[in-house]
């Protein structure tokens, strides 16, 4: 892996230690705020299709497009569960819609993460339940 993918993963670790004080890159629900934001990108369409993602693709486009400038910087943080099948299990969707310049320079690498998952051991504690996990973190130039 190369230096500069490790930099980038401490980077947006010191950008949430800042911004969301306790979050975590390897626990992917931590990442938030008192307030959160749910946009349901692909409507009633049957979860894991090709119509739902093209939708969801759509949707989150015109979002961007109005929130950010082209001189904005944007960081990408992607969790692939690969415990995890769906009916559109193409893992390799996602990476197509980076240009291979910025693809190279991400950090991808398979971690123990906590999953989404509690788990309650024998005397009551709950904690999350640990994976390995792909975690990918990009950077798109301004």
């Amino acid at each position: 892996m190369a230096f500069d993918n490790i930099v980038l993963r401490q980077k947006l670790q010191l950008y949430l230690d800042r911004v969301y004080s306790g979050a975590q890159i390897d626990t992917e629900h931590t990442i938030g705020g008192p307030v959160h934001i749910r946009f349901e990108l692909g409507g009633n369409l049957r979860n894991g299709t090709k119509k739902r993602v093209n939708q969801a693709v759509e949707r989150a486009l015109a979002i961007i497009n109005e929130l950010f400038s082209p001189a904005d910087e944007i960081m990408v943080l992607s969790y692939d569960y690969l415990a995890e099948t769906n009916s559109f299990n193409d893992a390799q969707y996602l990476w197509h819609q980076f240009p291979k310049e910025s693809l190279a320079a991400f950090y991808s690498q398979v971690e123990c993460a906590n999953t989404r998952n509690f788990i309650t051991d024998k005397d009551g504690n709950e904690f999350f339940e640990k994976a390995n996990e792909k975690i990918v973190i990009g950077e798109l130039p301004g």
